[in-house]
């Protein structure tokens, strides 16, 4: 995955959880929920392309 797929946008980070998420459509609450953050333009940062979230909060 190079970009996210409702955005575009290539910055993303990673959950302690292990979950791949888009910075733009959903940032962190809280920094103390950021395992690592990553930028697509560098594909070996995504180690999971497959674990990427892009969940709609309500």
């Amino acid at each position: 995955m190079d970009h996210c797929p409702m955005c575009r946008g290539k910055e993303f980070w990673v959950s302690v959880y292990g979950k791949v998420i888009c910075e733009k459509c959903h940032p962190p609450a809280d920094e103390s929920i950021v395992a690592r953050r990553i930028h697509s333009e560098r594909p070996e940062q995504l180690a999971h392309p497959d674990q990427h979230a892009h969940r709609h909060v309500a």
